[in-house]
């Protein structure tokens, strides 16, 4: 639903509104347009519910505090001079989603707002900061309204996981990982030196001390243990919850994860690899006081590489990808650099588009000014309208796979996807674990549609884009990373 805020006294304009409005086919009388001024108010009776049929209110002063509209997506303000409160409050209104969810569009995730008064503009980037960004359409240019690529989508059934491929692979990551072995009493010894707890009791976390502030980590507080004895009554809720979140991890339902848990740590059920063979009750100790851990050990085994075990991937349904022919484009509007990138597919894309990673920054700088680069476009990363590659984690759970960037260089397609680079000791900023499995899979796509392209980071120590194109390496120095200007001159 479109929200459009008039001033007082405008009855001119609040009349040109509707006019406009009839134009589109809203008007009060077939229940698309709603009013609510306070000497009139039509259609708004269920206005708030996601089936209503009204898809534009009209609106003079603040709604009232109980108005609660989660399908308000737009606001149209054509107020000025109003309370710094309200602002921040009608804001808040076009924020939500009407089903408490987001949906893998762009154009459906996020929130516009349409006006000319720039203190509110100045008022709304203040209050949200880097989630406020400028928003223009931005047009294909016809020249590359041709471009064709293969996009691939998941198999209808999106949501299969395979709990023994899960449990193998969790099996496989702390054999190479932690060193563990079937040697129950090595493993208990090597998993207290990465940090695991083995208490009966359950512990409980929590800061001592006085402070001035609410930011505890900027005043000197203490963190403190509080031991309680475990009652597998009381902390049986606990236990399932902290079983959820570990699965919700992977997306394995409580019941699978739950297994997959007894099965590694419970002396009650059997398994050859088992890494702990502990009591029942002990288990639930385990469990709720290495959480924590366990969730970042679970999350880390269905990206690790060597864990990687021999999958069928199930067919992918595959379709044309065409560049879409319109987009909205976020940018900085308070950037001091407002160059426009002429080799973009897209007329008017500027060099202060927004967000963009470090990573992203440099390498459209490198497009727009390598010689042999003829055009390039930044893909989306969440959509079926934009070019996608499945990939499978280690549960079988089949993913998509974004790349950012499709340039043309010298007359070649190059599919690109930037990283976290390394700094000037070597050390890798990049935070993907599954960015050898995405490498893999741009690699076969690469092969198969004879194209070329690769994994490219920065190398803070040169301040050079490098590229990866043939085995994926986190080493910086290895033979495996190239200099991108080597290739795209």
């Amino acid at each position: 639903m479109i929200v459009v805020q008039i001033p007082n006294k405008s009855e001119t304009l609040q009349e040109g509104v509707e006019r406009y409005l009839e134009t589109q086919g809203i008007t009060c009388e077939n229940g698309q347009l709603a009013v609510w001024l306070s000497d009139r108010h039509e259609n708004l009776e269920g206005i708030e519910e996601s089936d209503a049929t009204s898809s534009v209110v009209i609106i003079k002063q603040a709604v009232a505090t109980g108005w609660d509209c989660p399908r308000a997506h737009i606001l149209v303000k054509l107020r000025d001079n109003m309370d710094e409160t309200f602002e921040i409050q009608t804001i808040g209104r076009i924020r939500r989603m009407p089903e408490a969810k987001h949906y893998d569009d762009d154009l459906l995730d996020s929130c516009y707002l349409c006006t000319f008064d720039e203190k509110f503009t100045a008022g709304v980037k203040l209050a949200l900061d880097k989630n406020a960004l400028n928003a223009c359409t931005l047009f294909l240019k016809n020249e590359y309204k041709t471009v064709t690529l293969v996009s691939e989508q998941r198999s209808m059934v999106t949501d299969h996981r395979n709990p023994q491929k899960a449990l193998q692979a969790i099996v496989n990551y702390v054999e190479k990982e932690y060193g563990l072995s079937t040697n129950k009493a090595e493993n208990r010894t090597k998993l207290q030196a990465y940090g695991f707890v083995f208490k009966e009791d359950i512990i409980r976390y929590t800061v001592s001390g006085e402070t001035a502030t609410l930011d505890f980590s900027a005043s000197e507080m203490n963190t403190i243990g509080v031991t309680e004895k475990l009652n597998t009554h009381k902390h049986g809720r606990d236990y399932h919850q902290k079983i959820g979140r570990i699965g919700l991890e992977i997306g394995m339902e409580y019941s699978f994860m739950n297994t997959i848990i007894r099965k590694l740590f419970d002396k009650k059920f059997n398994y050859s690899r088992k890494i702990l063979a502990l009591e029942p009750r002990e288990v639930y100790s385990f469990v709720l006081n290495n959480a924590d851990r366990l969730k970042h050990l679970v999350r880390e085994a269905m990206a690790y590489e060597m864990a990687q075990l021999k999958m069928d991937m199930p067919m992918v349904s595959k379709s044309d990808f065409y560049i879409p022919q319109s987009c909205i484009f976020t940018y900085n509007g308070e950037s001091k650099t407002q160059i426009v990138y002429e080799k973009n597919v897209y007329q008017g894309y500027l060099s202060s588009a927004a967000p963009r990673s470090m990573p992203e920054v440099k390498f459209e700088k490198f497009c727009e000014r390598a010689e042999s680069v003829e055009w390039w476009y930044k893909n989306g990363d969440k959509g079926n309208e934009y070019l996608s590659i499945v990939y499978q984690d280690n549960s079988e759970k089949q993913k998509l796979f974004y790349p950012d960037y499709i340039i043309c260089a010298k007359g070649e397609i190059w599919i690109i996807e930037t990283k976290g680079g390394f700094d000037r000791s070597g050390t890798s900023h990049d935070i993907d674990k599954f960015t050898p499995k995405k490498f893999e899979v741009l690699k076969k796509y690469l092969n198969e549609h004879g194209l070329k392209g690769g994994i490219v980071r920065n190398d803070d120590s040169t301040d050079e884009l490098c590229i990866c194109m043939e085995n994926y390496s986190d080493d910086i120095q290895s033979d495996d990373w190239k200099i991108l200007s080597d290739f795209v001159k």
